[in-house]
């Protein structure tokens, strides 16, 4: 029953990227507090990585950074990144998620402490159903790309095999400026 359970998860998963990624849904712009909404999720990756042996996860970056931004599929993106950050983190490690902002943008950076990514994968990590897991849809990295560039932003990544890897998104702190 267990199994079935799983799978049945696994499966609504897969179904539901496939949706997110085929089918974008207008964005529903508000001003928000950017450091309030990724503590939020931290909150929800810290759970997971509790199951893990010596994983942690960081916040860093104070007070209030206000963002006009669709705070359900930003929080999207902030999900796929920490999940991938912590997958990645085989046996202990530290997923640090820090913003910093200027007058016109904000950024936010993920960056881990995993195994990094290879030359040849790193080239097409944003590409749909482009995968290095066993189990994975390879849909969260572009869906994370199509909503960024649906919000006027960038994201990049830094990454050596053996070394982490460190996404950087970058938006405007007012949407359409």
């Amino acid at each position: 029953m267990g199994i079935a359970i799983d799978e049945t998860e696994r499966l609504n998963s897969i179904v539901t990227d496939f949706l997110t990624y085929s089918r974008p849904k207008p964005l529903d712009i508000q001003t928000v507090d950017l450091n309030l909404l990724l503590s939020d999720t931290l909150e929800l990756l810290r759970n997971r990585a509790q199951n893990r042996e010596n994983i942690i996860v960081r916040q860093e970056g104070e007070g209030v950074q206000l963002v006009s931004l669709d705070p359900l599929k930003i929080r999207q993106v902030f999900w796929n990144l920490g999940i991938n950050a912590l997958e990645a983190i085989e046996k202990g490690g530290e997923l640090t998620v820090s913003t910093k902002g200027t007058q016109s943008k904000v950024s936010i950076i993920f960056s881990d402490t995993g195994p990094g990514i290879s030359r040849e994968d790193l080239e097409r990590i944003f590409y749909p159903f482009h995968t290095t897991k066993e189990r994975g849809t390879g849909l969260g990295l572009s869906i994370a790309h199509r909503i960024i560039e649906e919000h006027q932003g960038r994201i990049m990544v830094q990454s050596n095999p053996g070394s982490g890897t460190t996404f950087e998104i970058i938006l405007p702190r007012i949407y359409g400026k």
